[in-house]
């Protein structure tokens, strides 16, 4: 019979990646302050950043993990994807709802159809080589980590 995966059943994969990815998420957190040129970032933006890291982590990479260390790299390259893209919905959607509530915008609609611009504004602030570099190296690392726990002790 099959083996089930289950999202709450813990295994040493999950708990390595959820640890691995939240301390990946808190060092590019602690990276990514340095975009902010101009302004401070958001009070929060440390937590929320090692929030969807170790959650993306838990939820991607844990319960992938023993397919391989090919996919594990593959994984990882995704994992920095994922984690970029719900990073900077958030953060465009932050910024959607203050422009709102300041009255800036006349009606929902117009809120929302500036929500891409803002997302969009989000992702070229964070397109930094460096940030880049650092994330995709620490994603490939991060997931061959979980790859080799999840084997051994999986």
């Amino acid at each position: 019979m099959a083996r089930t995966r289950t999202i709450a059943t813990p295994t040493m994969a999950r708990l390595v990646s959820i640890l691995a990815f939240g301390a990946l998420g808190w060092f590019l957190a602690g990276q990514a302050v340095t975009v902010y040129v101009d302004e401070a970032p958001p009070a929060h933006f440390m937590v929320i950043a090692i929030g969807i890291a170790a959650l993306s982590g838990w939820l991607q990479i844990g319960l992938r993990a023993g397919g391989g260390y090919a996919p594990a790299v593959a994984q990882g390259v995704t994992w920095v994807f994922v984690f970029g893209v719900c990073l900077t919905t958030y953060l465009g959607s932050l910024a959607m709802i203050e422009k709102f509530l300041l009255g800036i915008y006349r009606d929902f609609g117009s809120a929302m159809i500036d929500l891409f611009d803002l997302i969009w504004l989000e992702l070229v602030r964070f397109s930094d080589v460096t940030l880049l570099a650092t994330a995709v190296a620490g994603g490939v690392v991060a997931a061959v980590m979980v790859e080799f726990f999840g084997q051994k002790f999986g």
